[in-house]
Order: C-alpha cells, then sequence, then structure tokens
C-alpha cells in the first residue's frame, strides 16, 4: 500500500477551530458526484481490473492517512486499508449508482479502522518518527523561525488534543477539517444526520479550543516559573 511514504496534512487544521454559532455551519462544496469515480466503478463492474487499480490509485492515500489518525501505526493502518479496498471491491456491485464514491469509501474506511482499534484496545500516542509531516509546512529558511515555531507547538497541541478523542470523533475531525467533506458526504460516512454531524461538530470544536488554551496556559505557566 504505502509503507514508507510521510503521511501530510493539507493544512494546519488548528487555524480552522473557531466557535461558530450552533446552526450556522457551513457545508461547504457542494455534494457533487465525481465523473472520473462514477467512471472507473462502471469499467469495473464491467470487468476492467486496470479501471479498479486506478480507482484504488486515486484514493489510497486519503485512505491511508484517515485511517492512521486513528490507529497510529503504520502496520495496522496498512492492513486496515488492505481491508478497506477489499471490502470496497466485495461490495461495489452493491454501490448505488449516480452517488457520491467518497462517503460510502471512508464509511468503509472509518469502520475498518475503528473495529481494529477495537482489537488491539489501546491506542499509542504517536511518536517523533510517526509524526505526520505537513505539505504546507512553512520553509524555515523563508520564514521567520518564532513563526515557524508557534505553528509547530499549536500542531503538537492539537496531535496531542486528538490523541484523547473517541475514534468517532477522530473520524468527524479528519473527514471535516482534513478531507474538506461537506455536512452532507460526512453524515453519510459516519451514518449520521447533517443536523447530528453539525452539533458533534460544534461540540467537538468547543472542546479542542478549551483544550488548546488549557495547554496553552500550561505551557505560558512553565515558563514563567523558569529561572
Amino acid at each position: 500500500m504505502i509503507p514508507e511514504q510521510s503521511i501530510p496534512l493539507e493544512h494546519n487544521p488548528a487555524a480552522d477551530i473557531r466557535v461558530v454559532p450552533l446552526g450556522q455551519e457551513g457545508d461547504g462544496p457542494a455534494a457533487v458526484v465525481d465523473a472520473a469515480d462514477t467512471a472507473l466503478i462502471e469499467r469495473t463492474l464491467a470487468g476492467d481490473n486496470r479501471a479498479l487499480d486506478a480507482l484504488i490509485r486515486r484514493h489510497e492515500h486519503g485512505v491511508y492517512v484517515h485511517a492512521y489518525r486513528i490507529l497510529r501505526s503504520r502496520e495496522d493502518t496498512e492492513d486496515a486499508v488492505q481491508e478497506t479496498f477489499l471490502r470496497v471491491v466485495r461490495g461495489l456491485g452493491t454501490f448505488r449508482p449516480g452517488a457520491p464514491f467518497r462517503p460510502w469509501l471512508y464509511s468503509i474506511a472509518t469502520n475498518t479502522a475503528i473495529t481494529a482499534l477495537r482489537r488491539r484496545k489501546t491506542r499509542p500516542v504517536m511518536t517523533d518518527m510517526e509524526e505526520p509531516q505537513a505539505v504546507n509546512q512553512p520553509d524555515p529558511r523563508a520564514a521567520d523561525p518564532a513563526d515557524v515555531a508557534a505553528s509547530r507547538e499549536t500542531a503538537e497541541r492539537l496531535e496531542a488534543a486528538l490523541a484523547r478523542l473517541a475514534p468517532a470523533e477522530v473520524a468527524l475531525f479528519n473527514l471535516r477539517y482534513r478531507e474538506g467533506m461537506p455536512l452532507q458526504q460526512i453524515a453519510s460516512a459516519l451514518g449520521r444526520t447533517a443536523g447530528a454531524v453539525a452539533v458533534a461538530l460544534h461540540r467537538l470544536r468547543l472542546h479542542l479550543r478549551r483544550a488548546l488554551e488549557v495547554t496553552t496556559k500550561a505551557d505560558a505557566g512553565k515558563e514563567s516559573d523558569e529561572p
């Protein structure tokens, strides 16, 4: 699958954690059917194995990142990704034509990862060796070192806060802030209503904002105690 590839973030999601009044959560881009996915699925169902390979390659990395954020283990993630696409292949004949493919795919990926986590029972905290690398990290040679350090500290605090969330909450965070899915697609992927997703996102933002504020104050207190 993707054994040695670094795991990028599209941006620092901490910047998106702002408290939005309940009921005003935007739905992002309209949920549209991807024509390329539709064409590849039709060709796959007609027996074109090359189309299946292309469909897997198209989504493999995104599924890997999503599963890794839940499992926090490369070995377990590789197994979960493989199991996810095996389930996709087996169930593709039941996929509703004309529906968006990503919510269905990420529903399978989320359930597979959470099931694997429950079997393992423990969830490791990311080590420095496993820390995902951001795609749009500021270039230390071009950016102010103080800004780079502050951004890195915020990302580390966010990762620590996410590590304490339930797997379903991590999945919700990933789909909204890392995958950029609109509410309706998240609802489809997680088997909830769009209203329930909006409420869960509101509560999640509040929780993460408070967690980040607590760690920031704690760090500031430690610095003030230093001689």
